[in-house]
């Protein structure tokens, strides 16, 4: 059985069970939208995070979960809503909504997402600041 680094790949679990390993480089989140092997199914990934994440996303294909395996965030949803994350807890991040994660006490985090049309945009100016 393979043991893969969620840090250098992700793991799609495609629309029929099957589950393949996804090389991720520097450039994967910006390059999703041509991805359409990565369409069907969710992405699964797992890391440490440290520090706040640096924009908003956003999944209009579907909810994404957020589990933190340690530590302790806040979920920010677009219109101001936060939510407290702490370990062993999930958050369901609704579909369609832009978001982001703050970090109160850096820990493991996984992350189940739609793959299809995932879009990202800067902190500043956008209408969820």
């Amino acid at each position: 059985m393979p043991v893969v680094d969620p840090s250098q790949t992700f793991i799609h679990l495609e629309d029929g069970g099957t589950a393949k390993e996804v090389p991720v480089g520097p450039d994967f989140w910006q390059t999703i939208g041509q991805r359409t092997d990565l369409h069907d199914g969710r992405l699964l990934t797992s890391g440490y995070t440290r520090a706040d994440f640096p924009h908003w996303e956003m999944h209009p294909e579907g909810e994404e979960l957020i589990l933190a395996s340690s530590g302790a965030f806040t979920l920010i949803v677009e219109g101001g809503e936060t939510t407290a994350l702490s370990a062993g807890q999930i958050a369901i991040v609704p579909r369609g909504k832009w978001h982001r994660l703050t970090v109160q006490d850096p820990g493991q985090t996984v992350f189940v997402t739609p793959g299809k049309g995932t879009q990202h945009k800067p902190l500043s100016g956008s209408k969820a600041d």
